[in-house]
């Protein structure tokens, strides 16, 4: 359908404001910025940060609001534009200088759909093709203002929204699950801790590090997983490429149970747990890969999610820009082990079926955020009417 409507006809932008770093990490209310919003838009989480110093009259976020980045500093162009919407569970939020919020000022627009509309393949385009700069991409805030679509009836826009925002919800429901499960295992490693008897044993003393290493296979496939697919506990699902096309740090290999950790910048705990069979995942050398003896991956995961463990790789690593812990540091570290075989069989008989449903309802993401993800441009163009997406998304 043809435009009728710019996006400069419908808000107006506030941009956020700089904050002193000495602040962040004291309890107080949250910023959200360039840091908090997903490759292609979206809210993300794992960087969230609190802030303890004075906000007077910083711009506050409240739930639902709606933030975007005009300015991406990695040179992919993939946060240039993009949108975020705070969630329901950030209710004190300020917004720094990196982002603007979007503010209505037409009532034509539903504020969900807008969201929804502005995380589209024709607006993420439509962005890419504008970005100036050399050191960052900026987008001017004319272009921004600039951007023409079609706008349907209140009614449609509805509609859309609720399709899409069911799946989202869905989505939701599994990342609950996720951080719930999260707590209650560090709770409950902490419980046994506690009432049984452990000793300090070296890592490299109940763990193979770096078991399998990978060569490249010629017209094969693989599924490479690179520092940036790692997140706090999470792995970004990679997809499948070609061997021919691999970096050459694409040199390690994983299976069940295995534990990567990146060797740069310990502080953001870059790790994650490996529960597939897939034997086309392969890890850059640039994580370091845990293999638990006797099969014990489910208390060496929780142990190792442990602050103790972060701060040793903090104390250990070298270098000031790129801090960085080799590997034979990373082995010598001092963990606590339960001494006794019955206490850690009871532990992960609890944890490992319960990491299963996590990682279970991890790949069910991937399917969600992948229908949503195809449904987008088909209800924004209005190839797809609402009760058949609908009925893709089995809502």
């Amino acid at each position: 359908m043809r435009p009728n409507i710019k996006l400069g006809d419908l808000i107006e932008v506030q941009r956020g404001q700089s904050y002193k770093s000495v602040f962040i990490g004291e309890p107080g209310p949250f910023l959200l910025g360039l840091g908090t919003i997903e490759r292609n838009g979206g809210f993300r989480g794992d960087n969230l940060r609190p802030y303890g110093g004075p906000t007077p009259g910083h711009i506050r976020l409240e739930p639902g609001d709606l933030y975007a980045s005009l300015k991406d500093v990695t040179h992919a162009a993939d946060l240039l534009g993009a949108v975020a919407r705070v969630p329901k569970h950030v209710s004190d939020a300020r917004l720094t200088q990196d982002t603007v919020r979007l503010d209505l000022v037409s009532e034509r627009v539903d504020r969900d759909f807008l969201y929804w509309h502005l995380r589209s393949p024709r607006y993420r385009a439509y962005c890419r093709s504008l970005g100036t700069g050399t050191t960052n991409l900026d987008l001017s805030r004319n272009d921004f203002f600039g951007y023409r679509f079609w706008l349907p009836d209140r009614g449609e826009q509805r509609a859309i929204a609720d399709v899409l925002g069911a799946l989202d919800d869905k989505i939701a429901a599994n990342t609950k699950l996720v951080t719930t499960a999260d707590d209650l295992l560090a709770a409950y490693l902490d419980f046994y801790l506690a009432r049984s008897r452990t000793e300090l044993v070296a890592l490299h003393d109940v763990a193979e590090l770096n078991p399998d290493k990978r060569t490249p296979i010629s017209g094969g496939r693989l599924r490479y997983v690179d520092i940036a697919s790692v997140g706090v506990g999470r792995l970004d699902w990679p997809d499948e490429s070609s061997w021919d096309d691999a970096p050459g740090r694409a040199r390690r290999g994983v299976r069940w149970g295995d534990i990567v950790w990146s060797t740069v910048r310990p502080n953001r705990r870059s790790h994650a747990l490996i529960l597939s069979e897939d034997q086309r995942l392969v890890v850059s050398t640039g994580l370091a890969v845990f293999r638990a003896d006797h099969g014990r991956w489910p208390y060496l995961y929780e142990v190792l999610r442990r602050p103790e463990f972060t701060t040793y790789l903090e104390g250990v690593a070298e270098g000031s820009a790129y801090p960085a812990v080799k590997v034979d540091r990373i082995g010598a570290a001092s963990i606590p082990w339960l001494a006794e075989d019955e206490a850690l069989d009871e532990f992960d008989a609890v944890a490992g079926p319960l990491r299963a449903r996590v990682a279970e309802a991890e790949r069910e993401n991937v399917k969600l955020a992948a229908t949503r993800d195809a449904l987008l441009p088909a209800l924004m163009s209005g190839r797809l009417r609402v009760e058949e997406a609908a009925e893709v998304a089995d809502l």
